[in-house]
């Protein structure tokens, strides 16, 4: 995985055109634009792409001493179904028990992560409406799982 950079933008864009539209509306294409300039220039939101022969997908976390917070994993639509979610995953969670976090929580909205979760892959911590109005599932992994 690699940082973000300027010309990921349309990615970034193209990636939520499925998405809910959060409480600021759909994500428009000057929306990816600044989002990728505040995650190429900001320390308190981390971003990795995934790329296989160009951008597949990217992983959004937070993170506070020992405890990480994953906003987004999100796979271009045209790149799904091929195990890149997972994968991103298992690579931020390598990353951040090397760096000594011992747990990274994240809100799935329906779909296969919130499955996982329900299914017992991940840690449920929670269940709640999220702002979109979907139900959201709040999962975590912890330093000593495997994923």
């Amino acid at each position: 995985m690699r940082s973000v950079k300027i010309s990921d933008y349309q990615f970034i864009y193209e990636c939520y055109q499925d998405w809910p539209p959060g409480n600021l509306g759909p994500v428009t294409l000057d929306i990816a634009i600044l989002w990728t300039r505040r995650w190429m220039n900001r320390d308190d939101e981390k971003v990795l792409v995934l790329d296989i022969d160009g951008p597949v997908g990217f992983i959004k976390w937070r993170q506070k001493w020992l405890i990480a917070k994953v906003d987004n994993i999100v796979v271009h639509p045209s790149h799904r179904g091929k195990g890149y979610a997972t994968r991103m995953m298992k690579e931020l969670h390598s990353k951040l028990a090397s760096e000594g976090v011992i747990v990274a929580e994240f809100d799935a909205i329906p779909g296969p992560i919130a499955d996982m979760v329900l299914r017992g892959r991940f840690k449920k911590m929670d269940e709640k409406i999220g702002e979109t109005g979907l139900p959201v599932v709040v999962g975590a992994v912890t330093w000593d799982m495997e994923i």
